[in-house]
């Protein structure tokens, strides 16, 4: 099961959550990515404590969230993120490699 949340960010603060992301993700020692779709950008997590994590500071910046894993759509091209990559560089990957 995927631990997946699906937030409507741009820009700066899309670059924050990145952070955030890249932040909480290596202090648990996982490692995360991120799928873009139609609905917005998804975040997804091997597990539901990080995510849990993820959703507190998407609520504390006031930014809109979903559930990502209610919810399945054709996926857009994947951008690993690891929590080995210290820079936190991503490339894109197609769906399924």
């Amino acid at each position: 099961m995927t631990n997946c949340v699906i937030v409507r960010a741009y820009g700066r603060q899309l670059d924050q959550l990145r952070g955030e992301a890249s932040r909480i993700s290596r202090a648990n020692k996982i490692d995360w990515w991120i799928e873009r779709g139609v609905q917005g950008t998804r975040f997804c997590f091997e597990n539901a404590e990080t995510k849990r994590a993820f959703v507190s500071i998407c609520e504390n910046v006031g930014v809109s969230h979903i559930d990502g894993a209610r919810q399945r759509e054709q996926p857009g091209p994947r951008l690993v993120c690891s929590r080995r990559s210290p820079n936190a560089l991503m490339r894109q990957q197609p769906i399924g490699a």
